[in-house]
């Protein structure tokens, strides 16, 4: 089976921002980032309650408070403008270019212009399905890409990533409520 689709700007976002949302690094970064500098604030509050200075503990409560609130939707919207901009940068010359992929039970080959790549179906580690996009991740850790909104065969498409998922004895993973968060 052979699929074609153009190279955008948002599904290469989206692809960040799902391989960013399923990196244990990455997680464990956003956690932590999320409660360190509330931890000091609470920190400096008893301190503050300690010394009888209850107008400074009360300010720095609020901002911890603030903080677990406010800081979640500041380092998404952050994140979602650095891969962005990431992209924009380094990937510009891509954008509307025609990618087809040939899927076969041996090997996967993509085209694109004059490039040509021919991955054996061995390399394959995990099929995955978001809303917007099929993925599907290789063991070396790059990820091929297939916008769903483009491809006008889905069904057929699916049927025969799931058919090599079995084939292969690898997941096929579907997480439709995905969202960046």
């Amino acid at each position: 089976m052979t699929i074609t689709f153009n190279i955008q700007e948002k599904d290469l976002v989206t692809l960040q921002l799902f391989l960013a949302s399923t990196s244990d690094i990455i997680r464990k970064k956003r956690q932590k980032n999320k409660y360190i500098i509330p931890v000091f604030y609470v920190l400096i509050a008893l301190v503050g309650i300690a010394t009888g200075q209850k107008i400074a503990a009360i300010s720095f409560l609020s901002g911890a408070v603030l903080w677990i609130l406010l800081y979640p939707l500041w380092e998404r919207k952050n994140y979602r403008k650095y891969f962005t901009t990431f992209i924009r940068e380094h990937m510009k010359n891509r954008f509307g270019n025609v990618l087809s992929i040939e899927i076969t039970n041996e090997f996967l080959l993509t085209r694109e212009h004059e490039n040509e790549n021919k991955t054996p179906t061995s390399e394959i580690e995990m099929i995955q399905e978001i809303r917007e996009l099929l993925l599907i991740r290789l063991k070396g850790g790059t990820t091929f890409f297939i916008p769903k909104e483009q491809i006008t065969e889905l069904g057929q498409l699916k049927n025969r990533l799931q058919k090599l998922a079995n084939h292969l004895k690898v997941d096929y993973a579907i997480d439709e409520k995905w969202e960046w968060n």
